[in-house]
């Protein structure tokens, strides 16, 4: 509903030439690519049935022009690697020209809860291994607010938003 050639067109007068997209339906999905391409737009493609079937969302999708990659997870704890490492081989094996996408999760003070391992540096290296990923990509959001545990990513409220102490080890491990 809120997906059309003018809000593709508007983030392409914004400069932006490429967009993480999720649609319901593999249908839907090439609609918003047509639309993507016509403004000059790349789109990461998630569609659900990405997960049941990649062999059959590839082939659907993999002719576009204006496909960038798959998206195929978002922060997804280690539990979920091999399934995803499966999604993913599975896609390549059909389509080895567009990439797959996984967001990670970033370090964090608890890590058996969010990651599902003891700590980063296992996440990491199991997330490399298991999914055999082309880039590496994860959430960090390093402004808080003094006093507080409750990430700020995106304003500062007088002044009181300092840098979590634990930024400049993720970015280390991370480029490592």
């Amino acid at each position: 509903r809120f997906v059309s050639r003018e809000r593709f067109r508007e983030a392409r007068e914004a400069g932006f030439t490429h967009l993480m997209h999720h649609a319901g339906s593999i249908e839907r999905m090439r609609q918003c690519l047509d639309m993507a391409h016509a403004e000059g737009i790349m789109l990461s493609a998630r569609v659900p049935i990405m997960h049941s079937e990649p062999e059959k969302a590839a082939y659907a999708l993999m002719d576009h022009p204006a496909l960038s990659s798959y998206h195929i997870e978002d922060e997804p704890p280690a539990q979920k690697f091999a399934k995803l490492g499966e999604i993913v081989r599975r896609i390549r094996a059909v389509d080895p020209h567009h990439p797959c996408y996984i967001n990670l999760l970033a370090d964090t003070s608890d890590p058996i809860r969010y990651l599902g391992v003891a700590d980063y540096q296992i996440y990491l290296d199991r997330a490399l291994k298991e999914m055999s990923l082309p880039l590496l990509s994860a959430d960090f959001y390093p402004c808080i607010l003094k006093d507080s545990k409750i990430p700020q990513p995106f304003y500062d409220v007088d002044g009181k938003t300092v840098l979590k102490e634990t930024w400049f080890k993720q970015l280390e491990i991370l480029s490592a």
